[in-house]
């Protein structure tokens, strides 16, 4: 499961995996010739899952840590907040535009036809971007609970959902907390990480 994730701290190439048939024993190994970089699957898992270890919290912390990421968020992200509540106003402002052209079209027919198209698309248009723009906020912040939570669940449990799921979950859990990858290092055998996804990361400092 390691395979191509891993990288060699020396060339930075990805490692591959293979199998000693003889013995029965897996193997990762750099595809750099003559870095002569090649260890035990079993040895580099065991190492893996020492890595995770630091990513994992203990379930009586659960609660306050979810507390605290939920706040450290909205921290973070009260800028967007912030845009998110001057984005509505403008919405209103621009409906407000649309419904006093239309009055002067419809009700009070003081507006050619051609002047109301003209307004009608340009504050439309105005809408519709101001309307993406909300969405995209509202994305970042909504279920905001749920998605913590669930993440603090996971971690309370990572080395074991990593040991005992088939590769490809494996796969996709490595890349979920690691999305770049990680570099091995021959000299101190140990992990080297230059990304780790933000809630994790989070996790780890508290």
């Amino acid at each position: 499961p390691l395979k191509v994730f891993i990288k060699c701290d020396d060339c930075s190439e990805p490692f591959t995996g293979y199998i000693v048939k003889a013995k029965g024993l897996y193997y990762y190994k750099c595809r750099t010739i003559g870095c002569k970089c090649n260890r035990s699957a079993d040895k580099m898992h065991k190492l893996f899952i020492s890595l995770l270890e630091k990513y994992t919290v203990k379930s009586e912390v659960i609660s306050p840590l979810q507390y605290q990421l939920e706040y450290l968020y909205q921290q973070q992200n009260k800028e967007n907040v912030e845009q998110e509540l001057m984005l509505k106003k403008s919405l209103t402002e621009v409906q407000k535009n649309i419904d006093n052209i239309e009055e002067s079209y419809f009700i009070k027919k003081e507006m050619p036809r051609e002047t109301y198209d003209k307004f009608l698309f340009k504050y439309q248009s105005e809408k519709n971007n101001i309307i993406k723009q909300i969405e995209s906020y509202q994305g970042k912040i909504s279920n905001l609970e749920k998605y913590i939570s669930s993440a603090l669940t996971l971690s309370s449990k990572l080395s074991l959902v990593w040991s005992s799921s088939p590769v490809g979950i494996k796969e996709k859990l490595q890349k979920l907390i690691f999305p770049n990858g990680i570099y091995y290092n021959k000299q101190n055998e140990a992990f080297r990480t230059e990304k780790v996804n933000s809630i994790f990361a989070a996790i780890a400092v508290l």
